[in-house]
């Protein structure tokens, strides 16, 4: 007899065995399909919210709940490429496309809102392949650089960091995953060709040379995989190295990044057999690039390090330029570093002498959106390491950056607003800014309030403004702008996170403990008069006789009597539930890891989620203003949506532009999921899953099928009612002449 973890080992090699299967037998099906950009968006951002009741899929006319209805996007630089003088890189979610043959005057010539911000870019030819996170690939048309257009995409993959291109294919290095190949001879139909698992870890960085794909494994080390065959990689050789983030290839020498310990030059010269002649030691490296006989590394931190390679054996430090931000990448061409410093944008230094690098242009980007706040047809922006950004929201569809107030030297973390004042809560230099937004083209700061201790957030309530920071309640008189007056303060031993003012009470989330009553009708002598233990406590809304409170979870509270505040309702949102923000009978809560929810509190005994969007970033503000919704995304800027429910609008159901399977969701899944498919079309529709040897496991559909979007559910079970055993399944979806198979796991 076989025990438990045999027959666990079996099963788990069985999966493995089936997987490398999969592509000789459903060859012809499983490529992942290349999907015009603009279907992509429509699906994913704008009408694609799917409503949920615990784990049931409610009806179709149901789903559209929240809209996405406005973008924002400038943020981090954190990745770049270059050709000639036309430098693309990251600004948040934007693709940019920068003219830099004057590089102390860069001109735009052209960008591209995307899913996410790109993590890594590849260019060939007309084309720009990024490597951008969960989204997969996105091949975007730079033939015209004015007017870029996103031509393709492919998801499903994982996620995707990094990207070489060699050819008619695409390397991608997936994190968690491994190597995934894809044919993009046709660039507006890429498919999948080919995997490469790595271990664990998978891949965050890859280059390629010759036959070879040379694969940065995190923790796993230095594959070396012979691509002579793209659809048939094998791996050849390996070297083990400890936290390996990127690789590049040159001559007969791998440049390996290792992020704690520094640069390693690897001989790879017989690819079977890489050996270690070479090592700089540094901290937090992140990406390199060569150009003759020197290494250019972007060094996070410490800034761009140029290294003497001359000698592989023994690299030596030949030039530093401090970036002041934290260095992501870098790309050559010519006598031109560009180096992408995250917050601090992008850099052109000049390396005619490589051992004086000097600066000669830059191209401002942004940082994440922390906080925000909304006050008329404007919205104010907390951007981390930025500062504070005026966006013009009178056209909720196109948001508009009309002001900027640069704040080198602190921390935007949160902001309010009241008359022609914004609030801004700094912790670097603890304290509050005070900047006039009079002219929301030119805010200027006026005053400045310092703290004791780091702060977090502020609430404004006629000529107070009421900050909390570690150990502590300020309360500050405002009448005069350009010079904030403390006249209170609560001394605690506990750690106040967020504050909420409504009458002579403040609403203190305290992250230790929960929601804490502060009285503050005397304003020189506040004072704790109640508390209700809930748990971890970030954010804190106030609404009538209820305050809302996250951290872990969402809680309702009755402050109907202010001393004895009691939790009447709640509900599981998960942990961190950064923020929150009602508007009538709506609560809108901001979660790091499940996205935004939307929480129906007309019966606050019983709270219901109506809709929930998994943005794919972490959330960490949102606001709320009748029936639109402001959420703070990072590094993935802004998103506005609107609630339909607020409204009483019903959603139009949309004719879908063409045929789709979505991936079945939950996957893996136990006892059931729910499979998605559209039709453009009046179609004769069959939906089968078959096993991993071709033979047919069940038939869902056979049908002809008007035009629209349909679930159906699989309970796991074959046609003769049977439940069905672990491992891969293949669900195949023919309608006319659209073909097209998805992989699926069912696990005990």
């Amino acid at each position: 007899m076989y025990n438990k973890r045999q027959v666990g080992a079996f099963i788990i090699l069985t999966m493995l065995l089936t997987i490398a299967l999969c592509s000789t037998i459903f060859g012809q099906y499983t490529h992942h399909r290349g999907e015009l950009y603009d279907r992509y968006l429509d699906r994913l951002l704008h009408k694609s919210v799917k409503d949920f009741n615990d784990d049931e899929i409610l009806a179709e006319e149901n789903q559209i709940y929240l809209e996405c209805i406005g973008r924002w996007g400038k943020g981090l630089c954190l990745t770049v490429e270059v050709v000639g003088d036309t430098a693309f890189f990251s600004n948040g979610t934007y693709l940019e496309i920068i003219d830099f043959s004057d590089p102390a005057s860069p001109v735009e010539l052209g960008k591209l809102f995307l899913p996410t911000p790109p993590k890594d870019i590849a260019i060939s030819g007309s084309y720009v392949y990024v490597a951008d996170g969960y989204d997969g690939l996105q091949v975007i048309d730079i033939s015209d650089p004015a007017n870029p257009k996103n031509i393709a995409f492919l998801s499903n993959i994982g996620y995707a960091q990094d990207i070489a291109v060699s050819g008619n294919y695409a390397y991608i290095a997936i994190v968690n995953s491994g190597l995934e190949v894809i044919d993009i001879s046709n660039p507006a139909d890429p498919k999948w060709a080919a995997n490469f698992r790595t271990g664990d870890d998978g891949a965050y960085g890859v280059d390629v040379l010759g036959n070879y794909a040379y694969v940065a494994a995190d923790e796993d080390g230095l594959y070396v995989i012979d691509i002579s065959d793209p659809t048939k990689p094998v791996k050849v050789g390996y070297s083990y190295f400890w936290k390996i983030l990127d690789v590049i290839v040159s001559d007969h020498y791998a440049y390996v990044v290792d992020y704690d310990g520094g640069m390693r030059v690897v001989d790879v010269s017989d690819p079977t057999s890489p050996v270690r002649v070479g090592y700089f030691k540094a901290d937090t490296l992140c990406s390199v690039v060569l150009s003759g006989n020197y290494a250019y590394i972007a060094a996070g931190y410490d800034g761009l390090i140029v290294l003497d390679m001359t000698d592989p054996a023994a690299p030596v430090e030949a030039g530093y330029f401090n970036t002041e931000g934290f260095t992501r990448d870098v790309a050559i061409f010519g006598s031109h570093v560009y180096v992408a410093d995250s917050w601090e944008g992008l850099r052109a230094i000049e390396i005619s002498n490589p051992t004086v690098p000097t600066e000669v242009g830059f191209f401002d980007t942004g940082d994440e959106v922390i906080g925000l706040s909304v006050s008329g047809n404007y919205l104010y922006l907390a951007q981390y390491n930025d500062g504070l950004r005026v966006i013009n929201i009178s056209d909720l569809n196109a948001p508009v950056e009309v002001g900027f107030y640069d704040t080198k030297n602190m921390q935007a973390i949160n902001v309010a607003v009241s008359g022609n004042y914004a609030y801004v809560v700094d912790c670097k230099t603890y304290g509050l800014h005070v900047i006039d937004i009079t002219n929301k083209t030119a805010p200027v700061e006026v005053g400045f309030f310092q703290s004791d201790k780091e702060p977090s957030k502020v609430d404004i309530s006629g000529s107070y403004a009421y900050m909390v920071s570690e150990g502590g309640l300020y309360i500050i008189d405002i009448s005069k702008p350009d010079l904030p007056n403390e006249i209170g303060f609560l001394n605690t031993n506990w750690t106040p996170y967020s504050i909420a003012v409504s009458g002579n009470y403040a609403y203190v989330a305290d992250i230790s403990k929960g929601l804490r009553t502060i009285d503050i009708s005397d304003l020189a002598k506040p004072l704790e008069v109640g508390l209700c233990s809930v748990g971890e406590a970030t954010d804190v809304a106030v609404s009538g006789a209820y305050s809302y409170v996250v951290g872990n979870g969402f809680h309702i509270i009755d402050i109907s009597n202010p001393c004895l505040p009691n939790e009447v309702g709640s509900f599981n949102s998960g942990w961190p539930t950064w923020s929150v923000a009602v508007a009538d009978n709506y609560i809108y809560l901001a979660n790091w890891h499940t996205g935004l929810h939307l929480i129906d509190v007309s019966d606050p005994e019983t709270p219901v989620r109506k809709a929930l969007i998994d943005i794919g970033n972490k959330l960490f503000d949102v606001a709320a203003s009748g029936n639109n919704v402001y959420v703070a995304a990072g590094n993935s800027g802004l998103y506005i949506f609107r609630n339909n429910l607020h409204t009483n609008v019903t959603p139009k159901t949309k004719i879908p532009k063409q045929y789709v399977l979505y991936q079945n969701y939950p996957n893996p899944f136990n006892a059931e999921t729910t499979i998605v498919y559209e039709v453009p079309q009046i179609s004769h529709v069959t939906v089968s899953i078959y096993s991993t040897n071709g033979r047919k496991v069940k038939t869902l559909v056979n049908e002809v099928k008007e035009a629209g979007r349909y679930y159906i559910k699989w309970n796991s079970r074959d046609e003769k009612g049977m439940k069905v055993g672990s491992g891969i399944y293949f669900l195949s979806i023919q309608a006319n002449d659209y073909k097209y198979t998805i992989k699926m796991m069912v696990i005990e």
